[in-house]
């Protein structure tokens, strides 16, 4: 499940795996696997496609349900979707 704690963390190395992998602490790295940082990588991506209008319905339908399923809780999802808004 993605928490807003490993949100907090591909946050604070800004997205970046390499980054996080060189510099990260072990308690850091015990919070968030290299398959959660490339869940959130990928519902980003697929959530700034669906907001800008570029997705079909079933795409969006299915989006959130891999939302729904993968994250922990309400919140953290809404926290992604902003995510994905920012410039």
């Amino acid at each position: 499940m993605i928490t807003q704690n490993q949100i907090h963390l591909y946050k604070k190395y800004h997205g970046d795996v390499d980054f996080f992998a060189r510099s990260a602490s072990a308690k850091e790295k015990a919070i968030i696997s290299d398959n959660q940082w490339s869940e959130i990588d990928q519902l980003l991506q697929d959530l700034l496609i669906a907001s800008r209008g570029l997705a079909s319905d079933d795409f969006k339908r299915t989006l959130q349900r891999r939302l729904d399923l993968l994250c922990d809780s309400p919140e953290t999802v809404e926290i992604l979707k902003a995510m994905s808004k920012a410039p």
